[in-house]
């Protein structure tokens, strides 16, 4: 088992690191005047300075500056790409896993079919469907991998429904449809604890 304390450092090396880089993204280009796509012909391939930390490329530009406006970019797609993704994938798992029967088939078949394409040739057709830029490939992530959330969410709910106190809701004259929303959900929630 690992050393509480070795936990806690990595922890909070961690949780640094995401400060420092969530700081450098917000504050830098505001404070920083300089224009990424500027460029000095007179400063290419300046090694690493006071001025320049990272040096500048062969057109003369600030490379800590386009490291910073480039990680914009990335967590842009990352978080929003993973909420959509998130948000898909349990709604998907959620509906299956709650209705069961037709719907559950159905909507399973839908994710196999999701699953059989190789997420590049999948993430490549979407690109392709729009114009350049970073909401496309927005897209293309969240389609390619809300699969294994509506897998996860899915199988819990099942299990869940399965449980004591979902019966005990049902016999109490809840409907099979409505004792995953009341009586799950909390559960997914605070796991181990059936809703009071």
């Amino acid at each position: 088992m690992a050393d509480p304390r070795t936990h806690r450092l990595r922890l909070g090396t961690s949780a640094v690191t995401v400060a420092v880089v969530l700081l450098a993204v917000l504050l830098v280009p505001p404070l920083v005047q300089l224009d990424e796509q500027a460029v000095d012909l007179s400063r290419k391939l300046l090694p690493p300075s006071w001025d320049h930390p990272f040096g500048t490329d062969d057109l003369g530009r600030d490379l800590l500056l386009r490291c910073v406006y480039g990680l914009r970019v990335s967590l842009l797609v990352g978080l929003v790409a993973a909420l959509v993704a998130t948000v898909i994938g349990t709604a998907v798992g959620a509906a299956a896993g709650a209705l069961g029967g037709w719907a559950d088939r159905t909507l399973m078949r839908l994710v196999d079919a999701f699953s059989s394409v190789p997420h590049l040739l999948l993430g490549i057709f979407v690109v392709a469907l729009f114009r350049p830029g970073v909401w496309p490939v927005i897209v293309s992530v969240a389609v390619t991998h809300w699969l294994s959330t509506a897998r996860i969410v899915r199988s819990e709910v099942l299990s869940l429904r399965t449980r004591p106190f979902v019966d005990a809701a049902v016999s109490g004259g809840a409907g099979r449809g409505a004792s995953p929303s009341g009586t799950c959900c909390p559960s997914c929630r605070r796991p181990g604890s059936p809703p009071s």
